[in-house]
């Protein structure tokens, strides 16, 4: 009798029980001596995750409706077609091997994934020709990563979210708006993100309020008629205290890049945008007509008043009094430059002096002195710089430190810039 380990190949039995066993299972030892035929992928796999193969392996559908389990991640290992909605639960994340490889496509027209709750979508490809790609609802965060959304009506709504991010997505074909964000918003992030918008804007903003909103390092392609944002005028999108920026994206196609938003806005920030121009804090204004103050002591400043016009202003408000004032919601180190023409009414030998002041108070170290004769005006200049905090402001004070006579501003000219 030949021992059982001296049994050579093609005599050597099949392991005990395998004629029972499935396709791709394995036995597993019980650690008692003895074990069970598993499958494999559900010996190594945690409980809340689902490993979907075909449609059958997700919930059944109700109403036209696949609600997905809550805390539940499932992980696409083929590309398949849905004629019903996706409904997620609060915790669901949705993964596939990779975004090249694996397509979940919509075939209806309404709203093919919608959540109420947190959700992760990664590595995955979809493709909603006659529908909408996403909804969020209110209340939750959201992240995608890896995606991309081949075709689609509308990218889809986001509604009061306490904060969600997309990055490194490409949405191809958008045919009729990107994302529309309404409600109150805590933060959004987009970062290198590639789009084709043929219709609304790649982002929406409607009349949301957003606490943080950052666009960066993206390139979107813009259809006839298309915006790369749209908002309220005198950001009024962005929550009081709060900033919006937008750095190194690269806008193309027959589009506007902004719709309602300027690069002037108070509480936007553009930078090394292709098509945009850099935000620059920068108020310009001039005397519209000569003004005479009137000296009541030697030595003593006085603000010249008078009707001045605003040029130009970016971030800053610009007042008929003179007064140009900081609108931004961070600190900006500026310089303020200052040119003035001074007569005095009477005499000789005068000697006149301007000044700059912050916040109404002169600043004694910005004095710029100019001798003058009356009937002989003259100009002195003023070169300064201020690390203004948001409401700032600056005005120009002149004085006589000869006497008490009275000058003439011929000509006045201030910039912060």
């Amino acid at each position: 009798m030949v021992e059982h380990v001296n049994i050579a190949d093609p005599q050597i039995h099949e392991p005990k029980g395998v004629a029972a066993a499935s396709i791709g299972q394995v036995y597993v030892a019980n650690g008692a001596g003895s074990g069970a035929w598993s499958d494999l992928i559900a010996s190594v796999s945690p409980t809340n995750e689902v490993i979907v193969n075909s449609l059958s392996d997700l919930p059944t559908p109700s109403g036209g409706i696949i609600a997905l389990a809550d805390n539940t991640r499932y992980v696409f290992g083929t590309s398949l077609t849905f004629t019903d909605r996706i409904v997620c639960g609060a915790g669901t994340a949705l993964q596939g091997l990779s975004s090249f490889i694996t397509t979940l496509t919509y075939t209806g027209t309404g709203i093919f994934i919608t959540t109420g709750g947190a959700l992760t979508i990664k590595d995955l490809s979809f493709n909603c020709a006659t529908g909408d790609f996403f909804a969020q609802l209110s209340g939750h965060n959201f992240n995608f990563t890896n995606i991309q959304v081949v075709a689609c009506n509308n990218l889809g709504t986001i509604t009061d979210s306490l904060g969600f991010q997309i990055m490194d997505a490409l949405f191809s074909n958008v045919a009729v708006n990107g994302f529309t964000l309404s409600g109150n918003n805590a933060f959004a992030i987009f970062q290198t993100n590639i789009a084709t918008i043929n219709g609304g804007a790649f982002l929406d903003l409607g009349s949301s309020t957003i606490n943080a909103f950052s666009v960066t390092d993206s390139s979107v392609n813009l259809g006839v008629g298309t915006n790369f944002i749209s908002g309220l005028p005198a950001s009024g999108n962005v929550a009081a205290g709060s900033l919006a920026t937008l750095l190194n994206n690269r806008i193309t196609g027959s589009g506007t890049a902004l719709s309602g938003v300027t690069e002037d806005d108070a509480q936007w920030q553009f930078s090394l945008n292709n098509v945009i121009s850099d935000t620059r804090p920068d108020g310009l204004a001039y005397l519209s007509s000569p003004q005479t103050v009137t000296i009541s002591a030697a030595s003593t400043p006085v603000i010249i008043g008078g009707t001045w016009t605003e040029e130009t202003s970016s971030q800053m408000t610009i007042t008929a009094g003179g007064r140009i004032t900081y609108d931004g919601v961070k600190p900006a180190k500026l310089p303020i430059d200052i040119s003035l023409t001074l007569n005095p009414v009477s005499g000789s030998n005068k000697d006149l002096v301007g000044y700059v002041a912050i916040n109404g108070v002169v600043d004694l170290n910005s004095a710029q002195t100019v001798r003058v004769n009356s009937g002989t005006p003259m100009t002195v200049s003023l070169h300064w710089q201020h690390t203004f905090q948001p409401n700032d402001y600056v005005e120009v004070f002149v004085a006589n430190t000869t006497d008490t006579v009275n000058i003439e501003v011929v000509n006045a000219i201030l910039r912060v810039n």
